[in-house]
């Protein structure tokens, strides 16, 4: 449940736009009566709210709705009274977490190094450039001139496949880490269920333990950061590393 007072307009991803449009304009005569009810008044609580924002989720709206949100929230803006408006990224917020981290190469000079064979081993820390990056082609046409690519990664990604080494890290629920959330915020989390020994041994052969604890079946995967640390040689807490 929300902590505030609602109402929900079911409309399929591709209406988004027109609706932005029509919410702008006044313009309601490509939706039914249900429909232009809401809208219109939606439109009057944004025109009479003293602090309107306009928030929308970036993986219904896409580029295109995404700018005709933008574009909605210019027309409503008046004098001394502008709308504000927040995108929600339909993915990591990887801009966010690029403004907070060290000085250091971005992928774009990753990849110009490789070309020019000055790079031959890349480890891939939870990221994954088959899947993610900007142009997929080049990325994928130079990353197989690796000699090595080792991807670290708690999920099957591209790269996880395309891997010479893949070390399966921990999930976020099983480590402690941060998230950059959609502000740009740096957000501390921890455990919630660890790892624990394989049924095939806290069973002794029979049924599982009937003892409740956070501990899961399964391995002991590390948290991506730890592993990073071993490859490196170094052994440091999550509290050093923050």
């Amino acid at each position: 449940e929300l902590p505030f007072a609602a109402s929900h307009l079911p409309l399929p991803p591709g209406q988004l736009p027109a609706a932005l449009d029509a919410i702008a304009t006044g313009d309601f005569s490509g939706f039914g009566r249900r429909e232009t009810q809401s809208l219109e008044g939606i439109a009057e609580r944004l025109r009479q709210a003293e602090r309107p924002v306009l928030v929308g989720g970036g993986d219904l709206l896409g580029p295109f709705g995404t700018d005709r949100l933008l574009a909605a929230a210019r027309a409503l803006s008046g004098s001394g009274r502008p709308v504000g408006t927040m995108t929600l990224l339909p993915g990591p917020n990887s801009l966010g977490l690029a403004l907070v981290a060290g000085a250091g190469p971005d992928f774009s000079d990753v990849l110009q190094a490789i070309e020019e064979n000055r790079i031959r081993a890349l480890v891939c820390l939870e990221a994954d450039p088959l899947g993610e990056a900007a142009d997929p082609h080049r990325s994928r046409t130079l990353l197989s001139r690796l000699e090595t690519l080792v991807v670290v990664d708690a999920l099957p990604t591209a790269a996880a496949r395309q891997a010479d080494i893949f070390l399966p890290a921990a999930a976020p629920a099983e480590a402690a880490g941060t998230y950059v959330n959609n502000e740009g915020r740096l957000l501390p989390f921890t455990t919630v269920i660890a790892p624990g020994v394989p049924i095939s041994v806290t069973g002794h052969g029979d049924h599982p333990p009937r003892t409740f604890d956070k501990d899961t079946p399964g391995s002991e995967p590390l948290p991506d950061w730890a592993i990073l640390d071993a490859l490196r040689g170094e052994h440091r807490s999550l509290e050093a590393i923050r």
